[in-house]
C-alpha cells in the first residue's frame, strides 16, 4: 500500500508540472510569433536609416576630391579613391555617372547591371546580390552639384549580409 501512494506522488506532480508548463510555453511561443517580425521590421528601418546616413557621409567626404579629380581627368587617381573608399566591410562598389546616365567611373565590384539607374524596391535593396557574400545590395545615389549645376551622380552599394 505505501508503495502505491509512492508511485502516485511523482505522476502527480509531472501533472500538476505540466499543467502550468504548457500553458507558459504556449503563451511564449505565441508571443515569439507576434514579436519576432516586429523586431526584424525595426531592424531593417534602422538598418537602412543607418546605411543612408553612411552614405551622405561618404558622398560629402568624396565630393571635392572627385569633382577634382574628374575635372583633371586623372582616371588612375579617381579608380584608387574609389578602392580605397570600398575598403569599408560595408560599402561594396561604388560607380560615378555623369548627368547624361554614362558611367564614367566604378569599382571592380560594382555589378555592371546595376548601371546608372539601379532598379530598387521601396527599401533601397537592388535584385543584384554580392559576389562576396551572396547578400543583398542596399543602392543609395547622391547626385552631385557644383555651382548649382549638376556635376552627375555617386552610386554606392552596401553590402546588406
Amino acid at each position: 500500500m505505501l508503495l502505491d501512494k509512492e508511485l502516485k506522488l511523482p505522476i502527480l506532480g509531472v501533472r500538476l508540472s505540466l499543467r502550468f508548463v504548457l500553458p507558459i510555453f504556449l503563451v511564449l511561443g505565441l508571443l515569439a510569433l507576434v514579436v519576432v517580425p516586429l523586431v526584424e521590421t525595426l531592424n531593417m528601418r534602422w538598418s537602412i536609416r543607418d546605411i543612408n546616413l553612411r552614405a551622405q557621409l561618404v558622398a560629402d567626404t568624396l565630393q571635392d576630391p572627385l569633382v577634382d579629380l574628374l575635372e583633371r581627368k586623372d582616371r588612375k587617381r579617381l579608380h584608387a579613391l574609389f578602392d580605397h573608399a570600398v575598403q569599408d566591410e560595408r560599402l561594396y562598389a561604388m560607380a560615378f555617372c555623369d548627368p547624361q546616365d554614362v558611367l564614367v567611373e566604378r569599382t571592380l565590384t560594382y555589378p555592371i547591371s546595376l548601371g546608372c539607374t539601379p532598379v530598387v524596391d521601396e527599401n533601397g535593396i537592388a535584385k543584384a546580390r554580392s559576389e562576396r557574400t551572396s547578400g543583398q545590395l542596399h543602392i543609395t545615389t547622391k547626385e552631385l552639384w557644383v555651382d548649382g549645376r549638376e556635376f552627375g551622380s555617386l552610386i554606392m552599394a552596401h553590402d546588406m549580409s
